[in-house]
């Protein structure tokens, strides 16, 4: 009668560990900025994340998409009165995103002392597009949406994004981060096997009481 039982059991930890373990892996986010209005002053809409100095701009109303296209959508987000600054609330091993820039754009990624982990520069001094034709005012051989990134496995708790000083000098579309992973969490695929044990272990078990009282 137990043997039964233990296939039974099986098969529904099996599920269970089927159904859980997407939850348990983690990839890169993606904020396209998509659904806020033209104007808004971007500050903690994203859950995680605490803007600074950062505005919407919408291609037809406050944003030139012919200099200035979008990489989705129609939403960017510029660079408002100096530096870009954004704040995560856990720590992040990459950060990047698709800038058009009139000036040279820098990233730098800081750790919970602001310490400088790390930091990466435009390839370009001005990658504007020319959609509208001549005369284009981006450097040659540059084309707009030009991706930045940088990377630490230490994790960045903030980064800065410097342009020109008084601001207004790139457009920033969707914004790339994949959180870091720590020592006291474990690898999404022993969370896998250890989450299947227990719930083994526990289905097991009352499938066998259950079994053994019906064969009384």
């Amino acid at each position: 009668m137990i043997r039964p039982c233990s296939h039974r059991c099986l098969l529904m930890a099996l599920m269970i560990m089927f159904v859980a373990s997407p939850a348990l892996f983690s990839g890169a986010i993606v904020i396209d900025f998509e659904g806020l209005s033209d104007g808004t002053f971007v500050a903690t809409e994203y859950p995680g994340l605490t803007f600074s100095n950062a505005i919407i701009s919408t291609a037809g109303i406050s944003l030139n998409e012919l200099e200035f296209p979008p990489e989705s959508g129609s939403n960017v987000v510029v660079d408002y009165g100096g530096a870009m600054s954004i704040l995560f609330a856990l720590p992040v091993s990459s950060f990047g995103g698709f800038f058009t820039y009139l000036g040279p754009v820098t990233i730098q990624g800081f750790d919970s002392s602001h310490d400088l982990l790390a930091s990466s520069t435009s390839q370009f001094s001005n990658n504007l597009a020319c959609l509208a034709g001549p005369p284009c005012l981006g450097d040659p051989g540059s084309s707009p949406d030009e991706f930045i990134q940088v990377n630490s496995s230490a994790g960045f708790s903030s980064v800065v994004i410097t342009g020109d000083p008084a601001g207004f000098s790139f457009a920033l579309d969707n914004v790339t981060y994949s959180l870091a992973s720590t020592t006291s969490v474990p690898e999404p695929s022993s969370l896998v096997l250890l989450t299947g044990l227990l719930l083994f272990s526990i289905v097991w078990r009352t499938r066998v009481r259950q079994c053994r009282s019906r064969s009384r």
